[in-house]
C-alpha cells in the first residue's frame, strides 16, 4: 500500500481509525515528498515570510487562509507556522485543495499553506505568489523559493510526503527485496524527471528509517492537533 502524512500521522491523532500505523504496518521506503507552500494571493504587498508576519500582526484577526479541510495537513500545518510565528489568521475550510486554490486565486482569501504538488499548476499560470516552502531544505523542484527555515524559524519542517508499507506479517525477505526494486525505480532519471515537474522531490529511505520517520512525524502533527483544538469535519 501506499501510506501518506494524512492516514499514517494524522488520522490516527484526531479521529478513530481501524488499523495501527506501527502495529500492522511494516514500511518498505519512503517514496517522494513535497513540501508545503505558503502561497498568497498576489495582490497580498507581501514578498517574504517576514512580510506576511508584519502584515498579521499589524491586522490581527484580518487575514485568512484556506485549506482543504479542518484537520488536514494544510489546516495543521498552518496552525504550526502560525504557532511559530505568533500571527492570528482566520481558518477558512474547503472540501480539498481545488477550491480552496480557485478562492486564493479569486482573492477571496488571501494566503494558503499546501503541498507544492497542489500549487504547481496555479503559480506557474501567475495566479497565486508562493513565498516559501514548510521543508528543511529548498526544494529541488523549486530552487529559487527560500524555506520558512531560512527565513528565520530553525527546524520548521512541514511536508505532505508518501511512502511503501506491506501488511505486518510480510516475511523479512520479501521486504528486503520490494525496498531494492522500489529504491532502484525512483532513482531512474525518468522518475526524478516525472517526479520534479510535480512539484515533488524523491526521498527514498530504509524501513528503519521510514519507521522512525513516521513515529517522528505522529507526534509533530499530533502536537499540532493538540495545540490547534482541531476536529474533523
Amino acid at each position: 500500500m501506499i501510506g501518506q502524512t494524512g492516514n499514517l500521522a494524522i488520522s490516527p491523532g484526531i479521529t478513530k481509525v481501524n488499523y495501527d500505523p506501527g502495529r500492522d504496518f511494516a514500511p518498505i521506503s519512503l517514496l517522494i515528498a513535497s513540501p508545503h507552500a505558503l502561497a498568497v494571493h498576489p495582490s497580498l504587498p507581501v514578498r517574504s515570510v517576514k512580510d506576511v508576519i508584519a502584515l498579521a500582526r499589524a491586522n490581527p484577526g484580518q487575514l485568512n487562509y484556506a485549506s482543504t479541510g479542518s484537520g488536514s495537513a494544510g489546516h495543521l500545518g498552518m496552525e504550526l507556522l502560525k504557532k511559530a510565528t505568533r500571527m492570528d489568521l482566520v481558518h477558512v475550510p474547503y472540501k480539498g485543495a481545488a477550491p480552496g486554490l480557485a478562492d486564493l486565486a479569486a482573492g477571496h482569501v488571501v494566503l494558503m499553506f499546501t503541498s507544492a504538488l497542489s500549487t504547481a499548476q496555479i503559480q506557474r499560470a501567475g495566479r497565486v505568489r508562493v513565498l516559501a516552502v514548510g521543508s528543511l531544505q529548498r526544494s529541488p523542484s523549486l530552487p529559487d523559493v527560500p524555506t520558512i527555515a531560512e527565513s528565520g524559524f530553525p527546524g520548521f519542517d512541514v511536508v505532505s510526503w508518501w511512502g511503501a508499507l506491506v501488511p505486518a506479517a510480510t516475511p523479512k525477505d520479501i521486504v528486503a527485496r520490494l525496498h531494492s526494486e522500489i529504491t532502484k525505480a525512483m532513482a531512474s532519471p525518468d522518475a526524478r524527471t516525472r517526479i520534479a515537474a510535480l512539484g515533488a522531490d524523491i526521498r527514498t529511505s530504509t524501513p528503519e528509517q521510514f519507521a522512525a520517520y513516521i513515529r517522528s512525524e505522529q507526534v509533530k502533527w499530533g502536537q499540532a492537533i493538540k495545540d490547534s483544538g482541531a476536529r474533523v469535519d
